[in-house]
């Protein structure tokens, strides 16, 4: 009967602590590699891009909602391909929510540099 406690504790250890206890699940376009976002700038798929740039806008305000240091990015949908297209290209095998997380962090480091 010694033993139920510890195996408890065990358990209670493994759940809190396993792999991707925190993850956050992220769906929707932005949960495709950037190949994807590559074919469909390369078909120029105005239905296609039009759901990157939705979701990139999403994103965006939701990370405005969001932040606490009341830093809002604003990027137009022009901005967004442009980024997305120089992310992805040079990087097809990462996922599009990546590259924005990494425009976003661009925006706030350099808010000039991007429309």
């Amino acid at each position: 009967m010694r033993c139920v406690p510890f195996y408890l504790t065990l358990l209670l250890a493994l759940v809190v602590c396993a792999p991707g206890a925190n993850a956050q699940s992220i769906s929707g376009v932005g949960a495709r590699p950037c190949r994807a976002f590559n074919l469909a700038l390369a078909q120029d798929s105005d239905a296609a891009l039009d759901a990157y740039v939705s979701w990139a806008q999403g994103f965006i305000s939701a990370f405005n909602w969001s932040n606490v240091r009341a830093i809002d990015v604003s990027v137009d949908a022009g901005g967004i391909i442009q980024w997305l297209a120089d992310y992805c290209g040079r990087a097809p095998e990462v996922r599009v929510h990546t590259a924005l997380e990494h425009l976003v962090a661009r925006s706030i480091a350099h808010p000039t540099d991007i429309d």
